[in-house]
């Protein structure tokens, strides 16, 4: 069993290896391939779940066009420097350039793809499969969780913000949640085919002439309001999406929580490995992936599930536990 979450501002997801400075995170390269083997099995049962097969890191100053140059030069393979003429859409002035990510780099439909993940899941073993939405009466049938449970082997915690907004897990750890808000905008006259970032993100949606602009990253208690969303997200995505802004009309605002863990020496990684559940004897946890929850689940996900059946082969030990008597820290 694997109880799990989604949050509205991740349906739709970048998928790329790189820093938010154009670095290769660590594991980037081996969890790019690991989440592109898994969305190949759910685009045979839902092929809506790729948007666009590329996508665009934007230079706006002349440290993120030597940055990324840079990165195109190392990683050539995914990569690739585009002058600012030679881009796929009118470019503002203040873009110098973008690295184009492709072979692999993807924006993904996340519920479309959690679907696919889902039915293949149904066509595959003979043990019994139900999906449970908590919250909805007519499934939890007013069972506890310790009742719900009770008939599997091993569960897995992997309901991101979830765990904690619910209070299923009441423990200290060294993460906290980040509010992210994002914006759903119609454009008139411009037709978006290529999603961008450059801190922030501009992505296409499914539906035609629509974009996504996000997201917040918010640690405080009290949410920003609508014009605070508005005038953050615009100030740090107008230097290359300015036209997007003045053609588009702001449709609704989204709302979601991530879990994010305290910096390591690889960084931020996922709090992963065997829980002291109150609930069951053999509880498992996955979460904290954050910003990158789409890039290393899949490569996470593999070494989670090889503890779990006792294989392990190639296992990387010094990922599971290292969060126990860790607490949080604010950042």
């Amino acid at each position: 069993m694997c109880v799990c979450d989604l949050s509205p501002f991740r349906f739709y997801r970048l998928l790329h290896p790189l820093s938010p400075q154009g670095k290769l995170v660590h594991l980037g390269l081996e969890g790019l391939h690991a989440t592109n083997t898994l969305l190949n099995v759910s685009m045979e049962y839902e092929k809506g779940c790729i948007l666009q097969d590329e996508l665009y890191r934007v230079a706006v100053n002349h440290q993120h066009l030597e940055v990324l140059m840079e990165t195109a030069d190392r990683l050539p393979r995914i990569a690739e420097w585009i002058p600012r003429q030679q881009l796929p859409w009118m470019a503002q002035e203040q873009v110098l350039g973008a690295l184009r990510l492709h072979s692999g780099c993807k924006v993904v439909h996340v519920p479309s793809y959690l679907k696919g993940l889902y039915q293949a899941i149904q066509s595959t073993g003979n043990g019994s499969k139900e999906w449970i939405v908590i919250g909805n009466d007519s499934d939890t049938k007013g069972l506890s969780l310790e009742e719900r449970t009770a008939a599997f082997d091993a569960i897995v915690l992997a309901a991101g913000s979830g765990l904690f907004q619910d209070s299923i897990i009441t423990d200290k750890m060294p993460i906290q949640l980040v509010r992210g808000q994002s914006i759903e905008m119609t454009l008139k006259d411009l037709n978006l085919k290529s999603a961008m970032l450059c801190g922030k993100y501009v992505s296409p949606l499914l539906e035609e002439n629509r974009v996504l602009i996000g997201a917040t990253h918010e640690f405080k208690e009290q949410a920003l309001d609508d014009d605070q969303v508005r005038s953050e997200l615009r100030e740090r995505t107008d230097d290359f999406a300015a036209d997007i802004w003045e053609d588009g009309t702001i449709d609704k605002i989204t709302c979601g929580f991530r879990v994010q863990s305290n910096r390591g020496k690889y960084g931020r990684m996922p709090l992963l490995g065997k829980y002291d559940c109150a609930f069951h004897p053999n509880a498992w946890i996955f979460t904290g992936l954050s910003s990158r929850g789409l890039l290393h689940h899949g490569i996470f996900g593999e070494i989670l599930a090889r503890k779990i059946i006792g294989d392990e082969t190639e296992l990387f030990d010094e990922y599971l536990h290292w969060w126990q008597g860790r607490t949080s820290k604010q950042e």
